[in-house]
């Protein structure tokens, strides 16, 4: 039951999260993405029964909510660095041609986003990239084949 509700928690988390032109709403609903994500690692330390395996569940699981917890701060930060009196950048439009006028704020915010996305040799990729390892070591090898497909 906790993996259906971790897979559907990255799924609509997701799916939600694409349609959205607000940034700080896009981030929130990735927040309930990356938390399935984090369910998925701490369920598959519980499902293994192994004191091994469980250890390495937990951990990869909370590796990987510091780094959302990281990756959100920073990217939050971001967009309340970009707003100034009277206008808050929180729109995907106020964020373009920000190479042109910030290359500093383009480049750091490419990288929370590029992270949070999971692109490999980011944070987020080693993240993921570790609670898929718990999940193959406790036996779910088809889980970690389908979920790459629902945590972009």
């Amino acid at each position: 039951m906790l993996i259906i509700l971790s897979v559907l928690s990255m799924a609509i988390g997701n799916l939600a999260a694409i349609a959205q032109t607000n940034l700080k709403r896009m981030l929130a609903y990735s927040a309930i993405s990356h938390m399935g994500f984090m369910l998925l690692g701490i369920t598959t330390g519980v499902v293994s029964g192994d004191a091994r395996y469980a250890l390495n569940a937990y951990s990869s699981a909370m590796f990987h909510v510091i780094a959302c917890v990281l990756m959100s701060l920073g990217s939050s930060g971001m967009i309340l660095l970009m707003s100034r009196a009277g206008f808050e950048a929180d729109q995907l439009d106020d964020f373009k041609g920000l190479n042109k006028r910030s290359p500093w704020f383009a480049g750091i915010m490419l990288m929370f986003m590029f992270s949070m996305a999971g692109i490999p040799f980011f944070v987020g990729f080693f993240a993921k990239f570790s609670v898929l390892q718990a999940v193959v070591a406790a036996g779910y090898m088809w889980l970690a084949l389908s979920l790459p497909s629902c945590s972009l």
